[in-house]
């Protein structure tokens, strides 16, 4: 609710509503959330990178795995 009194507090009192920007900007984030949205996916988009390097770097040392024969996959059923 802080957000808002701020804003109004400035729209009320402001000559040209554009000096409230950042006014309105934090009070249309409180209200959406939408910079704290973008940022939490870029995270997240960053973590998977991450594991997805590790991954491949350990394929890279270590090899892809081999398969012995004694679990049959179901995506190969006779």
């Amino acid at each position: 609710m802080a957000y808002f009194q701020e804003y109004s507090k400035c729209y009320a009192g402001s000559v040209v509503p554009q000096q409230c920007k950042l006014q309105a900007d934090d009070y249309m984030e409180c209200l959406h959330g939408k910079k704290a949205i973008a940022r939490k996916q870029k995270i997240t988009d960053e973590a998977h990178k991450q594991s997805q390097e590790v991954l491949q770097q350990r394929i890279q040392e270590e090899g892809p795995t081999i398969s012995v024969g004694l679990i049959k996959s179901a995506a190969k059923s006779d």
